[in-house]
């Protein structure tokens, strides 16, 4: 029987919290959502991570509404405080480092979702209303259901416009600009006010390495009578606003698949050269260690153990235990000392680590300088660390 991950004993551990969350973003009152069960079968915990960025853990998740498979939150919780550097992309176990995995209400993110409907965007915009009575209680459910003007065809229609903006200001070409992940097209359930809400999509810029460029959209309720309204946007927590007209003259539905299609292409071949690049950074962090490996040890030896002889009867040495690769930029070599006297030795319970920091120019070039401290631990504890980094040559 397979145990629970990480991640689905932290979510049940935290389920109470995390359901009341969810209950003040949606249905403050439980009038329309009686019941939230959290799915555990769909907690997946990963670090975003952009090349040239650093990046939070998250954790994703479903939940089912008044015990209707149907009818679904998809919950995703950010880790601000859990993070890694950039280039990262041997991503370490944030469970096993400690790292603060402190949460809020802004924090979690979270959509509703009904499986039923053919259109995955339709699908929200008919369930909401029933959650936000109070806001939209001169509406009818049928208004809503009726509607086949929905978020995803406002964006599909601003989309080229909202495009170019975002080329411009970054010197670069409309091709070089493309969403994330259509899928993610998210829509802020904490709604501005009764006639406005957020729509938030993130945008790579292929030309610098994949580097995310975040987006806020206003949308108000004209919006969703008329498609092609003028949608306003501002860039991430800037305050100034851009007004982005729509194109009259393109098949809406042509272009929701286009784009579909265009983000899956980029994603595969994303994916393809980040494993690429995982896997040659690995080789190079396996090559750099098996050339120093006998330094290392030369090195640590001069600097904790002075090899003398103690009282005529036996000598202080040191032995190699183990090395440990934390993500594409470190990695810590382990050694153990002994008191050894004949054929005999015993431990003396230092081990000695040494923490090896490199640099993209370490990988690209193995035989290139690096840098090193040394941590000391005894029987379990952190003695102490060298305060500054060795370059080793």
């Amino acid at each position: 029987m397979i145990g629970k991950s990480d991640d689905q004993k932290f979510i049940i551990k935290n389920e109470s919290v995390i359901k009341s969350i969810l209950w003040e973003k949606f249905d403050e009152k439980r009038e329309k959502i009686k019941s939230l069960d959290i799915l555990e079968s769909t907690i997946k915990g990963y670090f975003d991570n952009g090349g040239d960025i650093s990046g939070n853990y998250h954790i994703s998740f479903l939940a089912d509404a008044n015990k209707d498979k149907n009818k679904v939150i998809n919950v995703e919780i950010n880790f601000p405080n859990a993070q890694i550097g950039p280039f990262t992309f041997i991503k370490p176990n944030p469970y096993k480092k400690k790292m603060d995995m402190t949460f809020s209400k802004e924090t979690i993110d979270a959509s509703v979702e009904d499986k039923e409907a053919k259109n995955r965007m339709d699908s929200w915009w008919n369930f909401v209303p029933e959650v936000w009575a109070e806001n939209y209680a001169s509406d009818s459910y049928d208004e809503h259901s009726a509607s086949h003007k929905t978020i995803e065809k406002i964006y599909a229609v601003h989309r080229q416009n909202i495009i170019n903006y975002l080329a411009k200001i970054n010197n670069i070409s409309s091709n070089e600009v493309i969403e994330e992940d259509v899928k993610s097209l998210s829509v802020n359930i904490n709604s501005l006010s009764k006639n406005q809400f957020e729509l938030a999509v993130n945008y790579f810029n292929k030309k610098d390495n994949g580097k995310t460029i975040s987006m806020i959209f206003t949308l108000s309720r004209e919006n969703l009578s008329d498609i092609f309204l003028p949608i306003q946007g501002r860039i991430g927590n800037e305050k100034e606003q851009v007004s982005f007209p729509a194109q009259k003259d393109i098949h809406v539905e042509e272009e929701i698949r286009n784009m579909q299609e265009e983000v899956v292409a980029y994603q595969e071949l994303k994916e393809k050269e980040e494993k690429k690049l995982a896997e040659e950074n690995e080789a190079a962090e396996k090559e750099i260690f098996k050339k120093y490996k006998e330094k290392f040890q030369e090195f640590v030896k001069k600097e904790k153990i002075t090899g003398e002889n103690v009282s005529d009867k036996g000598t202080t040495e040191l032995r190699y235990k183990k090395v440990e690769y934390e993500g594409t930029y470190k990695f810590s070599v382990f050694y153990e000392s002994f008191f050894v006297m004949g054929n005999q030795s015993r431990s003396l319970g230092f081990i000695y680590e040494l923490q090896v920091t490199l640099t993209d120019e370490n990988l690209k070039n193995t035989d290139m300088p690096i840098e090193a401290k040394i941590v000391t631990h005894y029987n379990g504890q952190t003695v102490d660390g060298l305060p500054s980094k060795i370059s080793l040559d």
